[in-house]
């Protein structure tokens, strides 16, 4: 007998486990469909797969010049159009000196170079506009004589020592004197002296000094 009520109590029990089961089932079955319809009404009668292929269209060269060459419109930056206007008088080239100034900065001012170094490591270009200190001594008097540079072959440019991917990231220079080296960089991030710089730069021989300027040419 007791055999017998045992084996009623398993049944009752898996029974009873049967129909949560089922009632589990049940539920994740309407919630299943009311996601469905939910994406359906969210995004139309577009499929799937196309979805996914919007999401994941890869960026055109186009695309990418067009998004990171623009300028800046935040008066707060110091790469912004309106911080620009005094020394870039000419609408248009303020426009392209802050997309310029956005790409080398940020509008960060005291940064430095991530490839202009020297072979002791420290860097040569600084600033807004990321100006080469070494390149342009004739322009920044506060940096004349900081450095001992030997030339390459050509002599029209920092003789490399280390380069990666075709461009030179540790140049024949070092520092020659440390105090007069942290007074040019302290001279050189000031964002009016950078930006005073960067437009006589401009002046004489145009964008083509800057990288970025390369990059964004065919926005301007």
């Amino acid at each position: 007998m007791g055999y017998i009520v045992c084996a009623h109590s398993v049944i009752v029990m898996k029974k009873k486990n049967l129909k949560i089961v089922i009632v589990l089932i049940f539920t994740a079955a309407i919630l299943l469909a009311g996601y469905f319809i939910f994406t359906k009404k969210a995004h139309g009668s577009m499929p799937a797969r196309s979805i996914v292929s919007a999401v994941h269209k890869p960026e055109t060269q186009s695309q990418k010049e067009h998004r990171m060459c623009q300028p800046v419109l935040d008066p707060k930056n110091n790469c912004s159009v309106s911080k620009l206007a005094s020394a870039f008088p000419d609408p248009i080239i303020a426009t392209q000196a802050s997309a310029i100034c956005n790409l080398e900065s940020q509008g960060d001012s005291s940064i430095t170079s991530y490839v202009d170094f020297c072979r002791d490591g420290n860097p040569y270009s600084f600033g807004l506009f990321q100006i080469n200190v070494i390149a342009k001594e004739n322009l920044v008097p506060a940096c004349a004589d900081v450095f001992t540079v030997h030339m390459n072959a050509a002599h029209d440019d920092i003789a490399c020592i280390k380069s990666e991917n075709g461009i030179c990231i540790i140049h024949d220079c070092r520092v020659a004197n440390t105090v007069n080296y942290n007074a040019c960089k302290a001279y050189i991030t000031d964002p009016a002296n950078n930006i005073k710089i960067a437009a006589e730069i401009h002046q004489e021989r145009g964008w083509g000094d800057w990288g970025s300027y390369a990059f964004c040419r065919n926005q301007f």
